[in-house]
């Protein structure tokens, strides 16, 4: 749980402590699988008294912690903030938060790490585990009782061949769903299995096998905590490394290496509240997030995970113990927790009845979150996983007597649209959108992602349909090419590039990457221009390294604000503008690769929004109850409405 909890607060050198999640389903399906496994083979296992036994280990500290995040959503989140949060309250309490946040978690939702409880993910996988392995577990003892292990591992292989494949296809979906993880928590319970049947792995008999073995298993957990990071491929083939290393670990528990690391003062200390220290470090971390208006810095997330450490023994002393030393009747026990999860359903449902709340603030709060959300009502992007464009009617109608404009690019191209098809039907003309999330128009071009392994070639066959489209629409006069020109930029460090449609990714270095944005923006105007188009190539928007939005939000919600204050979680600036300090892209290179295009084509119009937004080196994201931008780096209708009327872009030639 150290390494999670490291991992989560930002402190270096765990750059692959998201594996202690696994580690902990391998522990858990070796603990809970054992008992499981016992019962059955003798003959006494009872639906009732399993589930009452895990709802005084789950329920208690769950609900208490869910109390807590109730009263800071009441006093810190926004109402748009706390209709998603009540949403994933009421997944937490019915153990569905993995399903939740797998069909939740899209390009334009807020962070993950300012959902206060997604930790509850994982919990919610274990759940459902045990939902299933009891079942499978009987009929495999009733049907084959001599190759149950062998039944159980070709399940376990079933799911691991699925998270592999996964990984490759639908990583989202392969990270949060029980199919592609279950094969973690079933190598625990072969673990279990085997010893409950034919004894321990490895004999009390055979130390130095046991040394050898649990230095192995050691060995390998330190590898992946310590050299895995956002760039890994997970779970899948990463996923083997820490989960293999947990079941040597375990099997080789014997021996001195193992004995010693299990049993030590602090491993049993932290084993024992490991569950509540889970609990309580991430929305502690979370809620933080959401009253700063920037990263955490490495102080600030150590401290809250020494203070969530601390809770997390005040949960475990008070609320874990007491109540699994509960003697009551176990049909008594169930009746009572069942009524203590309605009553637990009660603030999140009131909340998304009330539509979140807005009383608690200023009417005007509503009106900017309702201006955030422009960019999630636009029907024409389409998002990961699509290689079309969306050739409706309304995204692209067909051709008649009125001239068009089009917005072809990636999400920033866009947030330009809304406004751009008002003035577009004030000048009678048609609109034209096709836009593909962090597909940035380019001809040849392709931006790569670790994170989206298939995006590359989605992209690519993208950009040639939508320039087909764009080709053979003789209406179509002029083409605005709008996108986060810089997204690859600050993200060379884990992996992404801007590759050639004939080169391999791992051939390509940072700076050839910018020279192919270069060579791709450059070859997408000629392209454009030689169909008979008018170009115009929009500069990136003053991009920022915190959230305008939620700068904003806090100035509406006192206790976000003070908080935010006290713990210097924002800076002291203007309400509504920015130094060039908080800029990303103050020496902007996209900016001079743009220049440098527009010198050899002299038909090409370039607009840059900065003359509108900015002022001796000062950008506004707001004006009174106008929001310009709806995170860092898209602009909001209103802000996109306001630099182009500003920027008076002739839209026919």
């Amino acid at each position: 749980m150290l390494s999670v909890v490291a991992y989560h607060a930002g402190i270096p050198f765990f750059s692959g402590g998201f594996v202690g999640v696994d580690i902990f389903f391998v522990i858990s399906g070796y603990l809970i699988g054992g008992i499981i496994d016992r019962d059955v083979d003798a003959g006494r296992f009872s639906f009732t008294d399993f589930y009452a036994r895990r709802a005084k280990r789950i329920l208690p500290a769950l609900l208490g912690m869910l109390v807590c995040c109730y009263v800071g959503a009441a006093v810190l989140l926004s109402p748009s903030e706390s209709r998603s949060f009540a949403r994933s309250a009421i997944a937490a309490i019915a153990a569905v938060s993995n399903i939740s946040y797998w069909r939740d978690l899209n390009y334009f939702w807020p962070s993950a790490e300012r959902s206060p409880l997604l930790m509850t993910w994982s919990l919610a996988v274990e759940e459902q585990f045990y939902l299933f392995f009891p079942i499978i577990l009987m009929i495999l003892n009733r049907v084959m009782p001599k190759r149950l292990f062998a039944g159980l591992l070709l399940l376990s292989l079933i799911s691991f061949i699925a998270s592999v494949w996964g990984v490759a296809h639908n990583p989202t979906a392969t990270f949060f769903l029980l199919p592609t993880r279950a094969w973690e928590l079933g190598a625990g319970a072969l673990l279990a299995t085997r010893e409950v049947r034919r004894g321990p792995l490895i004999s009390v008999d055979s130390p130095q096998t046991a040394e050898v073995i649990g230095l192995l298993g050691l060995g390998l957990i330190v590898v992946a905590v310590f050299g895995y990071d956002a760039q890994t491929s997970f779970p899948g083939w990463g996923a083997v490394l820490p989960v293999l290393g947990t079941v040597l670990l375990i099997g080789a528990r014997h021996g001195v290496v193992s004995n010693r690391l299990l049993m030590a003062k602090p491993a049993v200390f932290l084993g024992l509240i490991s569950y509540s220290w889970y609990l309580w470090h991430w929305p502690l971390l979370a809620f933080a997030r959401i009253v700063s208006d920037k990263d955490l810095n490495i102080a600030t997330g150590a401290v809250i995970a020494v203070v969530s450490c601390g809770i997390g023994y005040l949960s475990w002393k008070y609320i874990e113990r007491p109540f699994r030393r509960s003697e009551l009747p176990r049909n008594l026990l169930l009746r009572r927790y069942a009524v203590a999860v309605a009553i637990a359903l009660v603030p999140a449902l009131a909340l998304l009845e009330s539509d979140g709340w807005p009383q608690r603030f200023s009417p005007v709060l509503a009106s900017i979150e309702q201006q955030s959300l422009s960019l999630t009502q636009d029907p024409c992007i389409v998002s990961y996983g699509t290689e079309s464009p969306n050739l409706s009617a309304y995204c692209v109608p067909p051709p008649d007597q009125h001239p068009a404009v089009a917005v072809l690019g990636d999400s920033h191209g866009a947030a330009l649209s809304l406004a751009m098809r008002q003035l577009a039907a004030l000048q009678g003309l048609r609109f034209v959108e096709l836009t593909k999330s962090s597909c940035p128009a380019l001809a040849g071009i392709s931006r790569f992602i670790p994170t989206h392994p298939g995006h590359r070639e989605e992209c690519a066959a993208y950009a040639h349909k939508a320039f087909d489209v764009l080709a053979a629409d003789t209406t179509i006069k002029t083409v605005i090419i709008a996108g986060f020109w810089s997204a690859n930029f600050s993200l060379e460090r884990i992996g992404e590039r801007f590759v050639r449609d004939d080169e391999t990714v791992t051939s390509v270095s940072a700076p050839e990457s910018r020279e192919n944005l270069a060579w791709g923006i450059d070859r997408v105007v000629g392209r454009l221009q030689q169909a008979g188009k008018r170009v115009i190539l929009i500069k990136d928007v003053p991009l920022f390294n915190f959230d305008p939005l939620r700068r904003t939000i806090a100035n509406f919600i006192p206790a976000r604000r003070a908080l935010s204050t006290i713990f210097s979680l924002r800076r002291n600036l203007g309400e509504e503008e920015a130094a060039g300090v908080d800029f990303t892209n103050e020496a902007d290179e996209s900016a001079a690769i743009i220049d440098r295009i527009a010198q050899n084509r002299p038909l090409l119009q370039v607009v840059d929004f900065r003359g509108t937004l900015c002022v001796a080196n000062k950008c506004r994201f707001a004006d009174g109850q106008d929001l310009f931008y709806t995170d860092y780096q898209h602009l909001s209708e209103v802000g996109a409405m306001r630099v182009l009327t500003d920027a008076r872009i002739t839209l026919t030639p």
